[in-house]
Formats: C-alpha cells, structure tokens, sequence
C-alpha cells in the first residue's frame, strides 16, 4: 500500500487498495480549482505555504501576485498581477538661463500624500521619483513658470527624464499656455520599466533663455498603469 500527495496543496492521495475515505477521489479536483491565499500587506508567505501558480492577495492594499517556482532552485518569485501604484511630488527651483535645447534635472522636494497610492516619501530619492517594480507607467509633468516673457524667441521648456538623460529630445515638450505673467508647460508620456533593468529614476527636465534667472512651480505624477 502507497500513498502520495497532490502537487499543488500537498493532498494526501490514498492508493486505491486503502481507501478510507469516501471523498478521496475527488482531492485531485479541490487541488485543481482551489483559491488562492489572503496575507496582510507586504507580506510574503514561507515557501512551504506556497505552490506553482498560487495566487496570493495583500488584503487592503489590492496587490495580488502569482508564486512562480524556480525549477531549479526549489524558490518561488512573485508574478504581479494588480499593483495600485501612483506617486506625486512637487517643488519650487529657479532656473537659469541656457540654450533652448540647454535642459537641467531640477528635483523634486515634496511628495503629495492625498495624490499618492501605495507610495510614500520613500519614493522620492535625489529628488526623483523611483518606480517600484517593472511595468508599464505614465508620467505627467507640469510647470507653472512666473514671467511670460512675450518676445518671439524666449523659450521655457519641461521635459520628463528617465534615468537622469537630458539629451534625448524626444522628451521634450515645448506646449506653452500664457495667462498673463504666467507660462505653464504640460507633458505626459508613457514607457516601459521592464525586468531586466534596475530601478531607474523618473525627473523634471527644465531649460529656458530669458536672459535671467526665472522661479518656476513643477508638479510629477507618476502612475502604474500594468505589471510586466
């Protein structure tokens, strides 16, 4: 007589010739179709409370991930499925005059609670802020420049910056909005964090050529839009 155990739950499988239980044969399909676990936030389950394809849920916060296991290792890693993620910070600088094209990372100061989700000021390091994990994210920068400047040529520019790169002009949004003595930029785009990278920071680019110094207001918001 021999008895083994189900892949997923660990199940014992009775052998046909010790049946003692009437529901034995139906272990095979509570193994199948069985949910997945409830933790606390942040919380990982040991690797002993864990199965290949486990679904495990962070109570509150509405982050679920998938337990892969490493064949080779024996270790299981986290899969994302849903991971709420936003963070807001803002801050005043002055900008000094350049070329048009002359862009400068300026930091942030300030992270915005009551725009944040599952994120704090942890997130904003040398005033940038650090996306969590590998994903799809969209970024939105807006700058509130204090003097207009009318006269054609005189530029004042935002841009987005990831990992620090100021010469990729892609990102360069010259879309200005004057009201008075007040210039303001907007620029959103969207990109992709993948696995195989390391956390790179997300910052504010700013340039302008009035001549002088010019005090300017810039808000980053970053969100996650998917898992990758």
């Amino acid at each position: 007589m021999s008895a083994t155990n189900s892949s997923r739950l660990k199940l014992r499988l009775e052998s046909d010739d010790e049946l003692v239980d009437q529901f034995a044969t139906n272990w095979h399909i509570l193994d199948k179709f069985a949910g997945g676990l409830l933790v606390a936030p942040g919380t990982t389950p040991p690797d002993s409370e864990l199965y290949d394809g486990c679904l495990v849920r962070e109570g509150a916060n509405g982050k679920s991930w998938l337990a892969v296991r490493n064949p080779l290792s024996g270790t299981y890693s986290k899969s994302w499925l849903t991971y709420p993620w936003q963070c807001a910070a803002y801050a005043n600088v002055l900008v000094g005059s350049s070329q048009p094209d002359g862009f400068v990372v300026y930091g942030l100061s300030t992270v915005d609670p009551l725009r944040c989700t599952n994120a704090d000021s942890s997130a904003l390091v040398g005033g940038q802020l650090i996306p969590p994990i590998p994903g799809i994210y969209q970024a939105q920068l807006h700058t509130r420049w204090s003097y207009a400047d009318g006269a054609d040529g005189i530029y004042k520019s935002g841009a987005i910056s990831l990992n620090g790169n100021v010469g990729v002009r892609a990102w360069n949004c010259d879309i200005r909005r004057k009201n008075n003595n007040v210039v303001t930029n907007f620029c959103a785009q969207i990109f992709t964090f993948s696995p195989s990278e390391a956390p790179y920071p997300v910052g504010v680019l700013l340039a302008q050529n009035s001549g002088g110094n010019r005090d300017v207001d810039i808000d980053l918001t970053l969100t996650l839009l998917s898992p990758k």
